[in-house]
Order: structure tokens, then sequence, then C-alpha cells
């Protein structure tokens, strides 16, 4: 099932069914309580792949993401996120800050480099 957008497509890859999948797309926007069904029991290691495929998906199939992601060459990518401090970097950079992790990685991939080719020592940031 295709979502608008990567966070629910890696939200609804932590559950097991497609009844739950199809359950939440009708009531996306009304029940806090659905976040209380049975979750996957490997998903603390498997969240990271599971965003990693969502997002080369999305950066595959949307030319003008994809020119926007590659826009960023030598630049180090942060999620602005001040409160998520697994997926974006904090308020103060102490979160682990995964998803620009992940961009960076799959931008270096586009532009046919290995992973860790010059990320280390770019001054210049992105907040997402």
């Amino acid at each position: 099932m295709m979502w608008e957008n990567t966070f629910w497509d890696v939200v609804l890859q932590n559950h097991k069914s497609l009844a739950f999948d199809l359950f939440f797309k009708s009531f996306l926007t009304s029940s806090p309580t659905l976040f209380l069904c049975q979750v996957r029991s490997d998903w603390a290691t498997a969240k990271i792949n599971v965003m990693y495929r969502a997002l080369k998906c999305k950066f595959s199939m949307y030319p003008h993401l994809n020119s926007m992601l590659l826009s960023t060459a030598g630049s180090v990518l942060v999620e602005g996120s001040p409160h998520d401090l697994f997926w974006g970097g904090g308020r103060e950079g102490e979160g682990l800050n995964h998803l620009g992790r992940l961009l960076m990685q799959l931008r270096s991939e586009f532009l046919g480099e290995s992973s860790s080719a010059g990320e280390k020592s770019l001054p210049q940031l992105h907040n997402l």
C-alpha cells in the first residue's frame, strides 16, 4: 500500500497486518488508540532498514525530490526535530540523527560515491 509520506509507511511497517494498515488509513486522524495494536517484535532493529527502503523508494520515484537531495551534496543533513532524538538531531545536537544519516547515505549512493566518502568533515548543515 502506498502512503502519501514516508513517515506513515514506516509507522505501518511496524505493525503486522494489512487489516491494521487499512484500518489505520480509514481513521488516520481520529484515534490515538491505534498505536496500541501489536508491534513487530524486531522493530527496534528493523526500523532503520525499513526507513532506508522507504526513502530509497521515495527519492527514486520522484525526480524533483531526488534533485533536491542531490543539490545538498557537500552538506551534512540534520533532521531538525528538537524532540525526536532517534531520527532527529535534538535541540543541542544530542540526537542520533538517523534520518539525516540515511539521507546522506542515499545521496552518496545516487551520486555513485561510497556511503562514508566526504560526509564527516563538511561544515554546512541543512535542517530537514
